[in-house]
């Protein structure tokens, strides 16, 4: 049957009206905080997950620069085999594995997948560098070690470059997400 509107005053009339308004702002407040915590909650996701993925791409950058040490090392004589750093650079393709995991984006997929077989050539170059040595002695092992260490520096930038992209990545995602939330 309804609220009989004309059996209030006038005050009473503004004083419910009041009352209705302050009700449906306090509402669109509470809305509009949930829509905020929901968009800062999205955004803290995105960037612990891309700061996880920088830091295991930077792992795998510091585990080819320890690698291309220590051939450097066992040209030098001051190491018995190439076994030390093809540990390492088995590890680096360990970590650049779980990288890859945490990466969704297609041009950053194919940036890893591109870093990933490059990294599978520097294996297989180190693995050389030993059989050069063992079959044909220092001179050839220390040809083989420069372009193995050429490879691991080639590995280095890529990673850089792909650490400056993923960056971008965050930035641009906090951007949509700041847009979404002004909208909203």
């Amino acid at each position: 049957m309804g609220l009989p509107l004309r059996n209030l005053s006038v005050r009473m009339r503004i004083i419910s009206s009041f009352s209705i308004v302050a009700v449906i702002m306090g509402m669109s407040i509470f809305v509009l905080a949930l829509f905020q915590n929901q968009n800062l909650n999205s955004l803290d996701r995105v960037i612990k997950k891309e700061t996880r993925s920088e830091r295991l791409l930077l792992q795998t950058s510091a585990r080819v620069i320890q690698s291309r040490l220590n051939l450097f090392r066992f040209i030098q004589d001051y190491l018995p085999s190439t076994w030390d750093s093809l540990e390492e650079a088995k590890k680096a393709k360990a970590i650049l594995i779980q990288a890859r995991n945490l990466i969704h984006t297609r041009n950053a997929l194919k940036e890893i997948d591109g870093l990933s077989s490059v990294l599978d050539e520097f294996i297989l170059q180190i693995e050389q560098v030993q059989q050069a040595h063992q079959q044909h002695g220092h001179a050839q092992a220390v040809r083989m070690a420069f372009l193995a260490s050429k490879t691991g520096h080639q590995i280095g930038r890529q990673i850089q470059k792909l650490v400056e992209s993923t960056e971008k990545t965050v930035a641009r995602t906090h951007i949509q997400i700041q847009k979404k939330a002004r909208q909203r």
